[in-house]
């Protein structure tokens, strides 16, 4: 069973997230089976989000999330400017607009947001220690957990994350070893 508990209604994903999910070509896959409701901010989505490499075609990706928009699996949002452009100012301070503008969402409508960039964790742990934080690892866990896919179809998925996004979780990351265990020693 899986150990992540979604403790709010609705996740927001930030550009690296967006990007590590969908360079793993298993991007509808993994958000589907969140029981929670799972956004984007429109920001991110036009102005942040803006290609992966694709190992098969050895060519640059553009990241359409259209499909995933349209069927409801991803829920695209907009920055209240009333409320939430305050804390977005505040967060631009510090981090890139992208990671403002989904903290600034994740604050005011007290939301998970999901993030994979270090500063961003570390500003969000300091400044609004009551949301929730969830990275790219524990997502793909909490799929692999929940749909039992083979060793050879996680591999992959991680080598797609690794190669497509330049991603891969550092040594002190909580899923270090269990990211480890599905990469072969020649991968």
């Amino acid at each position: 069973m899986a150990d992540l508990v979604f403790a709010t209604e609705c996740i927001i994903l930030d550009a690296c997230c967006i990007i590590n999910l969908y360079a793993s070509k298993r991007i509808e896959e993994i958000l589907s089976v969140i029981p929670k409701s799972v956004c984007v901010a429109a920001y991110v989505k036009d102005e942040e989000i803006l290609r992966t490499y694709d190992i098969s075609s050895n060519a640059a990706e553009d990241i359409d999330l259209q499909s995933l928009i349209d069927h409801g699996i991803l829920r695209l949002v907009d920055l209240d400017l009333e409320t939430e452009a305050e804390a977005r100012v505040n967060f631009a301070t510090v981090l890139d607009d992208g990671e403002a503008v989904t903290g600034a969402i994740a604050l005011h409508r007290n939301w998970a947001i999901a993030t994979d960039d270090k500063a961003a964790i570390n500003v969000f742990a300091r400044e609004a220690s009551h949301l929730q934080i969830i990275t790219s690892p524990e997502l793909v866990k909490y799929w692999v957990d929940m749909t039992q896919p083979s060793f050879e179809t996680v591999n992959v998925c991680l080598q797609n994350i690794t190669v497509g996004a330049s991603y891969r979780p550092g040594t002190k990351h909580p899923l270090y070893e269990w990211w480890q265990s599905y990469i072969r020693p020649d991968d």
